[in-house]
Order: C-alpha cells, then sequence, then structure tokens
C-alpha cells in the first residue's frame, strides 16, 4: 500500500477501516505529506483524529525524527488528535538528557513513573550521556490527548503534551547511556 491509497482511505467514507493500513515505514516524504493533508483537510471527524492518535502512538518517534522540527509538530498534533478535556495532571517522561540540554523535550509523556524511568534507562538512553526521568505538573491546556485504548493496552498511558506550554520541568534523576544506543 502507498501513501496515497492510505491517504484515500483515511479520508475516504469509512476511516476505520484503515487501522491495518498504518505504514510499517515511516520517512521525510510521509510525514511532510501528513501535515500538508491534515492542514488541508482540516477541521477533521473524530474517525480520523482516532486513527491518526494511532499512528501517533505507534510511529511518531519517526515522525518527529522525519520532520526535525517541534514547532510543525505540535501545531500538527493540535489539529489532528482527540482533545483532551480533563484537568491538569503530574506527569512524567523518560528523555535522552542531550535533548533535555538542548530543550527539545518530546511530547509523550505517562502519568506512571515506573514508565518514563522505563524509557530513560532503555530506548531514551542515547549515548554519551544516558538518558533522564523528568516530572511536571501539567496543565490542562498543554495536554493535547490523553491514552488511547492502544496505549493503555502497552501500559504506558501515553499523554501527548505541547512541553511549549508547560510551566516548570524538573529533573528527578539520571541513567547511563545504552551501550550502542545512538538513535
Amino acid at each position: 500500500m502507498n501513501q496515497k491509497d492510505f491517504f484515500n482511505a483515511l479520508f475516504g467514507a469509512a476511516p476505520e477501516d484503515t487501522r491495518e493500513l498504518i505504514p510499517r515505514n515511516v520517512d521525510l516524504e510521509f510525514s511532510l505529506s501528513l501535515v500538508t493533508e491534515v492542514e488541508r483537510r482540516s477541521p477533521l471527524s473524530l474517525a480520523v483524529k482516532i486513527i491518526l492518535h494511532s499512528l501517533w502512538i505507534e510511529r511518531g518517534h519517526f515522525i518527529r525524527s522525519c520532520l526535525n522540527d517541534d514547532d510543525m509538530l505540535a501545531d500538527f498534533l493540535w489539529r489532528s488528535l482527540p482533545l483532551y478535556s480533563g484537568g491538569g495532571r503530574e506527569l512524567y517522561r523518560g528523555e535522552a538528557v542531550k535533548r533535555w540540554i538542548q530543550g527539545r523535550v518530546g511530547f509523550c509523556w505517562t502519568d506512571k513513573l515506573e514508565i518514563a524511568e522505563m524509557f530513560a534507562k532503555g530506548y531514551n538512553a542515547l549515548e554519551p550521556d544516558g538518558g533522564v526521568v523528568l516530572k511536571t505538573f501539567c496543565p490542562k491546556e498543554a495536554i493535547i490527548s490523553e491514552p488511547n485504548n492502544h496505549s493503555r493496552w502497552l501500559g504506558e498511558n501515553e499523554y501527548t503534551v505541547d512541553s511549549r506550554r508547560c510551566h516548570t520541568i524538573e529533573e528527578i534523576c539520571r541513567y547511563p547511556a545504552v551501550k550502542g544506543n545512538t538513535v
């Protein structure tokens, strides 16, 4: 399935049938096309936003890496995900020390400290500096979307957060780099 077929199915009559069509490989061309299509077709139906939320949960890291523009990505996420309607809450993130120092904190946060620790010790424990657990009280205005069913099933309880709107983010602890982890 090519990206044109995916977009035609996603924005067609029955977007809920596209769940299994989410592309396995996400590249710059797909990521830019996705942002362009969402902008062009906004406002989106809730059914389309639910599919895009699954795409974000499963492929968000690759989309962010390909776009390499967090402001563009944040604007895209506000338009494309089902919007959060709860209150402010304490959230955690396992981040790479390098990105934390650069002020490039990611979008995926959790209310489970042990999940943030898992990412700080593993996937985001990049060489040479390692990983860091971050904590914030996130105002409701900064939370784009709450965990979807897939995120709950994974046990990650992933909230999508626009960290530009978080007032204070604090470092809880650091973990050493995982040898060979340079993503």
